[in-house]
């Protein structure tokens, strides 16, 4: 969303913080930065990984405090554990990761949505014919063949 945010040119108050992605509007412009800014971290199931330029910061089993780190610069191959030849550098990852980690299960949890828990698990089936915000167009949707017969008794 905040790749599609930046292209339409939305102000950053029109998202929902805490915001976890990053706009690539840039790359897909062609203005591939040299360094990232931010880290990019990933989870899935029970991995998780953090990239931040040339280091990976990768874990298995996430919570399990168990981590290895490649350098990609010289190492694209990621054949070679160097968390342990570079622990300034690993510690600061770890924290990193573990705390964006955490951000992601408070989200999980709705703990950073306004009403601090998740919305209704089952909401509501909702057509767009039935939202307020599309009636201002109705009138002149139903001209439309591809919209008439959804919009006749509106």
């Amino acid at each position: 969303f905040p790749t599609i945010a930046a292209i339409a040119g939305l102000p950053k108050s029109a998202m929902l913080q805490p915001q976890d992605g990053q706009s690539l509007r840039g790359s897909i412009e062609g203005r591939i930065p040299k360094r990232r800014k931010k880290p990019l971290s990933f989870r899935f199931m029970e991995a998780g990984a953090l990239v931040d330029n040339q280091y990976k910061l990768v874990t298995q089993k996430l919570g399990s405090g168990e981590y290895e780190m490649y350098d990609l610069a010289k190492d694209p191959k990621e054949g070679t554990n160097v968390i342990d030849s570079r622990p300034e550098i690993a510690k600061r990852l770890v924290a990193v990761f573990e705390k964006w980690s955490k951000t992601v299960d408070a989200s999980d949890e709705g703990k950073d949505y306004p009403e601090g828990r998740l919305t209704d698990p089952n909401p509501r089936r909702m057509f767009w014919t039935d939202l307020p915000g599309y009636e201002p167009y109705f009138e002149e949707w139903k001209k439309r063949p591809e919209y008439e017969s959804r919009l006749k008794d509106k």
